[in-house]
This record gives structure tokens, sequence and C-alpha cells, in this order.
């Protein structure tokens, strides 16, 4: 059976680091903050903090939920979960429950949470050998799994390929642009998804990594949508079935 790699490329308008909201509780326009948003938008991240911090210091800024929120999406690119957990924190404390900012502070927390979680179930996954209930990668799958209306299709390949585009076609459908406009990145964002498609044909185990954690979010939204598929079959019997998507954002 070949193996069949799907990418899945969606073209945006960058949109800001910053919510419109929040920056104007700052400083409206400062070339300084637009050099931050620069930085992170062209995924210059440690330059990004970098400019961040220096403007606390520069303009004597006290801690608020604006600036919070953009060093926790800072971290999180950064892969510092910790920090970034941290600074979304203090923008939630900061930000009333019922600013329409507070629910992507309230993501990004979730989000670098899940992110600590995941590694440490990684570090402890390769500590340990694999045992008989580990998922059986799709690549040696003996028969794939069967998304609805690829039923048939001639041979596993055929399957495969048509499971893959059905996957494309569930994302295009159910994509909310404006997310990834809120995230404030520009140019090719890879967002990696992972998932268990079970015994029962149901999918589970999903893990996204990407550099926002509205791209995590949005993706996990989607892939929850998917409907129940035939499963794969190992030795004649259902398996679970590990499958990787890598998801790529084209944001202009």
């Amino acid at each position: 059976m070949k193996l069949f790699t799907f990418v899945f490329i969606l073209s945006l308008s960058t949109g800001t680091l910053f919510s419109q909201s929040s920056r104007s509780q700052i400083v409206q326009d400062t070339v300084a903050l637009n050099e931050i948003k620069n930085a992170y938008g062209h995924g210059d991240f440690n330059d990004a903090k970098q400019l961040l911090e220096q403007f606390i210091l520069d303009y004597n800024v006290d801690s608020s939920a604006g600036l919070s929120y953009a060093l926790g999406n800072i971290e999180f690119a950064r892969r510092d979960f910790e920090a970034a957990k941290k600074a979304y924190s203090t923008s939630l404390e900061l930000t009333n429950s019922t600013d329409p900012n507070y629910q992507f502070a309230q993501i990004g927390l979730e989000r670098s949470t899940a992110r600590l979680q995941y590694l440490k179930e990684q570090k402890s996954k390769n500590d340990n050998d694999g045992n008989d209930s580990d998922p059986v990668q799709f690549q040696l799958i003996e028969q794939v799994p069967i998304f609805p209306g690829c039923e048939n299709e001639k041979s596993d390949d055929l399957k495969a390929s048509c499971l893959q585009k059905s996957l494309a076609k569930q994302i295009t459908r159910e994509f909310d642009t404006e997310i990834a406009l809120e995230t404030g990145l520009s140019g090719r964002i890879t967002n990696s998804c992972f998932f268990t498609i079970n015994k029962e044909g149901k999918i589970t185990d999903i893990k996204v990594i990407s550099l926002n954690p509205l791209f995590e979010q949005e993706a996990i939204r989607i892939l929850k949508t998917l409907p129940k598929m035939k499963p794969g079959l190992q030795d004649g019997k259902p398996a679970n079935v590990s499958y990787t998507l890598p998801v790529i954002f084209n944001i202009l």
C-alpha cells in the first residue's frame, strides 16, 4: 500500500497580534507596537519577545490584558508553554469575563495546558516500550479505515486516497477563516494533526501542534465533526489506527 501525505493549504489575509480593543487600551498605532506585531507575524518570535519586554520598559507600562495575551501568544510560538500558561492566566485575571477577548485568552490557557500534558505523555511513552494496545500506523494497517462514501473504491490505495480527499473537503467546508485572521501570523503555517480512528471507527485521541492556540482549537473542533468510519482491520480484526494530517495555512 502506498503512503499518502495530505496537505491542506488555505490562503488568507494577515490579521493582528493584539485584538483591536486590547491595542486601543495600550497605545494607538505606535511604532514600537507595530515592530512587535511585525516580528511576531513573520515568525521572529524571539525578537518579538525582546521588543515586547523593551516596550514595557520604555513606556513604563504595567501589566495589562492585551500585553499579557500578546506575550502568551509569543511564548506559545516559542514553545515555552509554562511561560505561555502564566501569561494567558494573567490576561484572564485582568479581563472581564464578558469581554469578547476573554475567550481567546481562555483558549490559550487551555491549549498551553494541553501541550504540557502532551509533552508529559510523550516522555512517559518514550520511557516505556510499546504494547499491544498501541494503534497501528496508517501506512502499516492491512485494511485502511473507510470514510463514508469511499466504500466502492476498488483498492486500499484508492480508499486511502478517498479518505484524504474527504478530509480535505471537510476542512475546507468547516474551517472558520476569521479564526486564522485573529492569530496575526503570516506565511506558511504548518499545523500537525494527530488522531486515532478507533475500533468503532470513531475519531479519538486528537492532538494538534501549531504556532498559535487558536489554530489548534479550530483544528480540534473540525476533527471532532468527522463522521464515524468503517474501522481499519489488522489480522482480520478491527484495530485502532493512528493517523497524521499535516494542514498548512498560507496566510497572506
